[in-house]
């Protein structure tokens, strides 16, 4: 099957889980998310910031197969993945430290290496925007060490937030749970955090393998 075909399917797949799940957690959301906004206008605005960015970049990713020109069409997706970057940087210092007693250092290193992927999709866009041949995605040295770079700040960012999340819920969790039959949000935070990162982690982790691969496979 051509790649083309492939990215295309995988992009339809994108966008099909995206809004299946708004419309499945719609609900919470106005419940946990726009009734109290005004009571965190700053996490109002990244949550809602971070879903405007994700719907405007598939809607780019649909203009580029639609128009067959993908130039302006990734210079824009260029710069909505690098806010992207940023804003699930930003909500995951906040994450670690609201639990980690308002410790700074760690908030403070998981955001820098969320910052990580902005720096690499900024050096990719000038370097391909400079006609550099010894720069194709995921094909060639230059193209792999930008990717190991990207791939290796976002799963330390992740894997700090797990452990933090681990090191700060685990004995609270094993606490309250002979007090109280429903889950408590420590007990939440330490299933869904631990999932949630757990994915993202091993999602990281195989687009690093797949990539190397590629290089390995590919004609010098």
């Amino acid at each position: 099957m051509p790649s083309y075909v492939v990215a295309n399917h995988c992009v339809n797949a994108a966008i099909t889980l995206y809004f299946y799940e708004r419309a499945l957690t719609i609900g919470q959301e106005i419940d946990l998310i726009w009734r109290r906004g005004s009571r965190n206008l700053f996490m109002f605005a990244l949550y809602n910031g971070m879903h405007v960015c994700t719907i405007v970049y598939l809607l780019l990713e649909i203009a580029r197969w639609v128009l067959r020109s993908g130039y302006i069409a990734s210079l824009a997706q260029t710069a909505i993945l690098c806010a992207l970057y940023l804003i699930w940087g930003a909500i995951s210092a906040l994450r670690v430290y609201a639990i980690n007693g308002r410790k700074k250092w760690t908030p403070l290193a998981t955001m820098a290496f969320s910052l990580v992927p902005i720096a690499t999709n900024v050096f990719s866009l000038v370097d391909a925007t400079q006609m550099n041949p010894q720069y194709v995605c995921c094909c060639g040295q230059a193209a792999l060490s930008v990717e190991a770079a990207t791939r290796v700040g976002v799963m330390a960012a992740d894997s700090l937030v797990l452990l933090e999340t681990w090191r700060n819920t685990y004995s609270l969790n094993r606490l309250v749970r002979g007090l109280t039959t429903t889950p408590s949000i420590t007990s939440l935070l330490l299933r869904d955090g631990t999932t949630y990162f757990c994915v993202l982690l091993a999602v990281n982790i195989i687009a690093t393998v797949l990539c190397v691969k590629n290089v390995s496979t590919s004609p010098l």
